[in-house]
């Protein structure tokens, strides 16, 4: 069954991709070493492992260690059960238990190694962010090639897929979301005919390999090999009849980072910078170090100083990745995140700045909100007035139907006051309006003091029931705040939302 699987998948990559493999018939060639094998390659792209498993694994059946948010949809964590994979979190996401999970992947790879069997990593431990593969200090493949020297160590160096829909160069990929846009596409051009991108895979078990050198050696050589003949951002238009020559566009240029420490008080700035002398043993840190480059800081400490920074200063990094050097982290403990490169804003709409008429201003009438956010929206029931970068635009009118269609779910609720716990953002601004229009009392919650602080607050306001959002609260738990221990029902949007019934209308003709 995993071999036909296996063929199954190599027919359907060989739709998109016309990929050239050397390399690998020398390493089947090579029956007589029965070590282990320790697949280490570079990590271009989210479908290069999906490539890279299905030209190795009748052979070698490699357990690959695998980021478990790219196994939250069933047929993913399917396949990935199926190859015996290794899941460790997102370390991005600062959390209590990240690390320790990380720490156990690793040594399981290891523990497989000694046990005979072959395992992959990937040594960046995450996809690239440019037309280069940067290491920095990560030490995952260091600690295993260190505890496990009688593994063979076999390196894959793969080129043609940056500027994919499946890598970096073109904002934020999804494996399963582009997954579907690509079988469409197949589809469109009649299977045959689909343009096809060039891949090209070296797999080498060096000799000169520094198995016993330190971090930065080994790091430097696998930088070094991986960066050989540096790919190009390339694009592959997706049906045939717009061409089937490859289009070649410029590296992004690294945008200006405004790092200006200034406005963040003196306090926080001491603390933060005696943190990292502790972290990294560097006894003078400077606000310009760069975390890996300088302080030789890898994932696994970051993930530390996040889960530091919200206990000391109740920020929550969305995402830890953003953090690159130690300002960076100064103004992330003072409450200004920086943005995360390669995430594309949409612009603000033309419709803010639309013309509206003009007319003689009063002051709205009602004995509530409720009144006289209605008397508002009867003045321009199509004007924008709400907006952020998921929802989009929102007028008076949308809110107004959102509400309507919650407030069934909410009007329900015994309790005088509804508690709220939601990040800025139009979902919160319907549920703040659905609690108003329903009568009681919206009390906003702040997630960031944690579980007995939460607990405290909500019981001695009367507050049992929360409104809130699952995106938000497995980011919490990953952090490790426990949202069981605090005493109150969870009402997600989402399942409020799906419980929504439309209205039929019948005509009764006598």
């Amino acid at each position: 069954m995993k071999k036909l699987i296996s063929l199954a998948f190599v027919l359907m990559l060989r739709v998109r991709y016309r990929i050239t493999v050397k390399g690998l018939k020398e390493l089947k060639s090579r029956t007589q070493d029965n070590r282990p094998v320790l697949f280490l390659p570079n990590h271009q792209a989210l479908i290069d492992p999906v490539i890279v498993m299905s030209l190795l694994y009748n052979t070698f059946t490699p357990r690959p260690l695998v980021d478990e948010k790219q196994s939250d949809h069933p047929l993913a964590k399917y396949l990935m059960d199926m190859v015996n994979a290794i899941f460790i979190p997102d370390l991005n996401v600062s959390s209590r238990d990240a690390k320790e999970q990380v720490f156990a992947g690793i040594e399981e790879i290891a523990a497989s190694l000694k046990r005979g069997e072959n395992a992959l990593m990937y040594p960046a431990g995450r996809i690239s962010r440019g037309h280069l593969e940067v290491i920095g200090a990560n030490s995952g493949a260091v600690s295993v090639v260190h505890g496990v020297p009688e593994a063979r160590v076999v390196l894959l160096r793969i080129r043609g897929l940056w500027g994919s829909r499946f890598s970096r160069a073109r904002g934020l990929p999804s494996l399963l979301g582009d997954v579907w846009k690509l079988l469409f596409r197949v589809l469109a051009n009649g299977f045959l005919f689909m343009p096809r991108r060039q891949v090209h895979i070296d797999i080498i078990e060096p000799d000169d390999f520094p198995a016993g050198g330190d971090r930065k050696a080994i790091n430097r050589y696998l930088e070094d090999f991986y960066n050989t003949d540096p790919d190009r951002n390339t694009e592959i238009s997706p049906y045939w009849w717009q061409g089937y020559q490859p289009i070649y566009h410029d590296e992004a240029r690294p945008e200006f980072v405004n790092r200006d420490t200034g406005s963040i008080p003196e306090s926080i700035r001491t603390l933060v910078l005696s943190r990292f002398t502790e972290l990294s043993g560097v006894e003078k840190v400077q606000e310009g170090d760069k975390l890996a480059a300088d302080l030789g800081m890898d994932s696994l400490v970051l993930a530390e100083f996040g889960s530091w920074m919200h206990q000391e200063f109740g920020v929550a990094a969305e995402n830890l990745e953003v953090l690159q050097t130690v300002s960076d982290c100064i103004l992330a403990a003072g409450g200004i995140m920086p943005v995360l490169s390669g995430v594309q804003l949409q612009p603000v709409s033309s419709k803010w700045f639309a013309r509206v008429e003009e007319r003689e201003l009063r002051f709205p009438e009602g004995e509530t909100i409720a009144d006289l956010f209605l008397y508002q929206a009867r003045q321009n029931p199509d004007q924008v007035i709400l907006s952020d970068q998921l929802s989009g635009d929102k007028t008076w009118r949308q809110l107004i139907m959102a509400v309507y269609a919650l407030l069934p779910e909410i009007k329900h609720i015994p309790e005088k006051r509804v508690g709220i716990m939601m990040p800025a953002s139009v979902s919160a601004v319907v549920s703040w309006l659905v609690v108003m229009f329903s009568g009681k009392e919206p009390v906003m919650v702040n997630w960031t003091g944690g579980t007995a602080n939460m607990r405290y607050s909500l019981q001695s306001v009367g507050v049992r029931q929360v409104i809130t959002a699952k995106a938000l609260t497995g980011q919490l738990e990953q952090r490790g705040t426990e949202l069981d221990k605090v005493g109150v029902s969870w009402l997600y949007l989402e399942e409020l939302a799906a419980r929504i019934q439309p209205r039929h209308t019948t005509q009764h003709t006598n």
